[in-house]
């Protein structure tokens, strides 16, 4: 059973490759995005996908275009 460590990797981690999948696209919006992954509050998604990237999904997002 490898489903999540003390903060939740590597679960986290998938969570997040989805994320970053769904924003080269420019719809959803980031919220529906962190939604969508399994995140309840858009700031929980934010602070995660900036622990694991360097970025925030925002960032991230202007990063490639």
């Amino acid at each position: 059973r490898v489903e999540t460590d003390v903060l939740g990797a590597p679960y986290t981690s998938r969570r997040i490759e989805r994320a970053k999948t769904l924003l080269a696209k420019p719809e959803p919006s980031v919220t529906d995005i962190g939604l969508k992954v399994g995140f309840s509050q858009t700031s929980s998604f934010t602070a995660a996908f900036r622990r694991a990237t360097g970025f925030t999904p925002t960032a991230y997002y202007r990063s490639l275009g």
